[in-house]
């Protein structure tokens, strides 16, 4: 740490004295803290600095219009266009590079969430998933799952390691944070965090800001900070010890970020959504392709549009970048000193001469910034590769009320993606009501709500393999396709396999077929003609032809009910109480009426059980339960979260009937596991 003397010399030499204004005021620990701060600083380069910021802010920049063209298509690539053989080609050679440990994914993450209505880091913020998951969290499954796949294809056992650059403001609340989460199932080792440098803010004429009495306005570099940091933290090195040879940097604000793309490992832009919207344009400037951001192209050049009514400049940039290790070390030894220095002007707190702290209103401060992107010019191979907006880019920058880019809109775009993945893998989604979603691809925060269907990283990463889990089911919404649930439908679809290759299958349908040929002989019986009762004892000479001899052999009866006989033996046929003949005592009777005694108490019997299961059934349509729900209810999957007597499918007995004697509608027992308030995993 540098004296104090020091510091004053290097403070008038910079033209910065004013910065000690306020020293006697300070007690030993704030002059400690100040005076360790003030070492830290670039004391030889901050007269350049605040110079460079005045004449800055004092000169307009240039306007680029006259200079500046589209990227030629020669240099595009792009997802909507290209054939699916070619995108296949691009994702297995993506994979492989990843599967041999050569590619490194690198998170900007200097930023807190301000604009946010919050003080942590943006990648901390949840936008209100039903999962409840942050970004952070969200951006590690998709490394894991990255890693899973291109392990599966080429079974390796590979790592992709995570850069994560930092500001002052966000490095100690970021290593908390994914240290209480145990940094979500990643190595330690793998991820990397470091430290972005910091610059003072300076006044309109070209001095330093205090923000307290033994405090200056510091603000980060940029994210084009990222070169120096890598330099000052040795992250290159990092890289090259771990065969890093590729590198994806990008946004943590960008919800859809496909972590280590392997289509195009990052390096991506996006169709403009409209001519004034606030991302830079990737063009060429004086023939050099590089980014130009919005602010410093005029509407009338943003709106120009070619022949077909497309944006001449739409190419967007996402911040999703692809560079080579080899690229970032000539940078860093080479061009770090020409990167070019961006102007924001800011509203920076400050204390006044007399030591009041003053908050303004319009901006009074300059803070320079560089950018990520300002390194394409020197890049010998530039190429652009366009993506889908609504599969790959919703950034969250402002908070919910904003007309765009706010949490509504991030956590919509994320929903309507799932939804579209549910749909592609020729599934059902169904409302609360009962009624299929319709798809929507819009993320505006105006839109309708989407359906709450939200699928884990750690179960697709794109999409993929779901057909073989959802293909033909319908699904309630909510949904949350977790780990688990993957598991239990995958479970059950692997038992529809086994039963279906070991022919247990033949079971079920053998019996349905038995099933409806019993249907079937019924109403055959049923159409059947029932025969007739005879009118008299003569009538059964002249019907069946009996002869005389015959009519002899018939025992004669007394009673007055005419009896159907046998058309081939002649014998009567008996009603049930008319059978029992009568006897002097119990014993004969007993003799000649014992059989159909026992059978009598039999079918007394059976009938009792019979309006027992009715009354029992009865019971538990009335409950809206099956028997096996209402006896095992501790076994089953879907209602170990519900109490002893709580029934989740009972809508009262008179529906409950209704629905069973009237309706016959099928219910989807899946929207108990799913329903609000439920436990998930």
């Amino acid at each position: 740490m540098l004296s104090l003397e020091q510091v004053k010399q290097s403070l008038e030499s910079a033209g910065q004295s004013h910065i000690l204004q306020f020293w006697p005021e300070l007690c030993e620990a704030e002059r400690d803290r100040f005076l360790q701060e003030l070492s830290q600083l670039d004391l030889k380069g901050l007269k350049d600095h605040c110079e460079g910021a005045a004449r800055a802010a004092a000169s307009p920049p240039a306007s680029l219009d006259q200079h500046i063209e589209p990227v030629p298509p020669e240099s595009i690539g792009s997802v909507r266009k290209s054939d699916k053989d070619s995108l296949a080609e691009w994702e297995n050679e993506g994979l492989l590079q990843i599967s041999e440990n050569r590619v490194g994914v690198l998170l900007l993450a200097g930023g807190q969430g301000t604009r946010l209505g919050v003080q942590y880091p943006k990648g901390m913020y949840n936008v209100g998933l039903p999962s409840g998951k942050t970004l952070y969290q969200i951006q590690t499954e998709r490394i894991h799952k990255i890693q899973e796949l291109a392990d599966r294809k080429y079974g390796s056992k590979c790592t992709v390691p995570w850069y994560i650059m930092t500001s002052e403001f966000t490095l100690a609340p970021t290593e908390k944070f994914f240290k209480e989460n145990n940094y979500f199932g990643l190595e330690p080792s793998n991820i990397v965090m470091f430290e972005q440098r910091m610059i003072p803010a300076v006044t309109f004429d070209g001095k330093v800001i205090l923000q307290g009495k033994g405090q200056l306005a510091m603000a980060p570099d940029g994210n084009g900070g990222l070169y120096q940091a890598l330099v000052d933290n040795k992250v290159l090195e990092d890289m090259k010890k771990r065969g890093v040879e590729y590198l994806h940097v990008y946004c943590v604000d960008n919800i859809l970020v496909k972590m280590a793309d392997p289509v195009f490992i990052g390096f991506c832009v996006v169709e403009k959504a409209y001519p004034g919207e606030p991302v830079g344009v990737v063009c060429r400037v004086r023939g050099v392709s590089q980014v130009v951001e919005y602010s410093e192209i005029q509407p009338e050049t943003a709106e120009l549009r070619g022949p077909g009514g497309e944006l001449v400049y739409s190419a967007g940039n996402i911040c999703n970048h692809f560079f080579t290790r080899a690229f970032l070390q000539d940078v860093a030894e080479k061009f770090i000193d020409q990167l070019e220095q961006h102007v924001a002007f800011k509203k920076v707190p400050f204390v006044d001469l007399c030591g009041n702290q003053v908050k303004p209103t319009e901006p009074n401060g300059i803070k320079m910034e560089k950018f990520v992107f300002d390194v394409f010019p020197f890049s010998r191979n530039f190429v652009v590769f366009e993506v889908v907006r609504e599969d790959e880019f919703s950034p969250l920058k402002n908070a919910d009320g904003a007309a765009a880019d706010n949490p509504t809109t991030a956590r919509n775009s994320l929903l309507a993606q799932h939804c579209r993945w549910v749909t592609a893998a020729r599934a059902t989604l169904l409302d609360e009501h009962g009624n299929t979603v319709p798809l929507t691809a819009s993320a505006s925060a105006g839109d309708s709500h989407p359906a709450l269907c939200e699928i884990s990283p750690l179960v697709s990463y794109f999409g993929e393999g779901l057909e073989q889990l959802l293909k033909g089911r319908t699904l309630p919404t909510p949904l949350i396709l977790d780990q688990q649930r993957a598991k239990e439908l995958q479970a059950q679809c692997l038992e529809l396999r086994k039963q279906e290759e070991t022919g247990q299958l033949v079971q079920p349908v053998v019996f349905v077929l038995l099933v409806l040929v019993s249907v079937l002989l019924y109403f055959a019986v049923s159409l059947m003609d029932p025969g007739f009762i005879l009118s008299d004892d003569s009538d059964l000479q002249f019907t069946l032809g009996v002869t005389e001899e015959q009519q002899d052999m018939i025992p004669p009866t007394t009673k007055s009910l005419r009896q159907r006989r046998c058309g081939h033996c002649l014998l009567q046929k008996y009603t049930f109480m008319t059978g029992f003949s009568y006897a002097p005592t119990w014993q004969l009777w007993l003799r000649t009426n014992g059989v159909l005694l026992a059978v009598a108490v039999l079918v007394a019997l059976l009938s009792l059980i019979v309006l027992l299961l009715l009354g029992s059934h009865l019971y538990l349509v009335s409950l809206n339960t099956t028997t096996w729900e209402f006896m095992s209810r501790h076994r089953i999957s879907y209602l170990k979260h519900c109490g002893a007597d709580e029934n989740p499918f009972d809508r009262g007995t008179f529906h409950n009937l209704w629905g069973f004697f009237c309706v016959w509608g099928t219910v989807v027992w899946e929207q108990v596991y799913f329903r609000e308030g439920s436990d998930q995993v």
